[in-house]
């Protein structure tokens, strides 16, 4: 069996995707601050990404103290979301 991709590139994907996503829902997270994006759409979102946090790939990239999120309210937003033990309630 031939692997086209190594554990490493396997990983670094991961953590590209994760911060992507992470990324996208900071913009989302500021239009709906400023509202500009409709609760329930917003809502979508929160959810979403409250699935992607359970991934443990997204866990290792939050944790990771190189990991930095520039907008504190953000990065507060989104370590409660993370620990939330249940998706958030519209």
């Amino acid at each position: 069996c031939v692997l086209l991709f190594q554990p490493d590139d396997i990983a670094i994907q991961e953590y590209f995707l994760n911060l992507m996503q992470l990324s996208l829902f900071e913009i989302a997270w500021y239009a709906h601050k400023h509202g500009q994006l409709p609760n329930d759409y917003y809502h979508s979102w929160t959810s979403r990404m409250w699935q992607v946090a359970q991934e443990k790939s997204f866990r290792r990239m939050i944790d990771n103290p190189s990991m930095k999120i520039m907008h504190d309210e953000f990065d507060e937003y989104v370590r409660r979301l993370v620990d939330m033990p249940v998706p958030p309630v519209a």
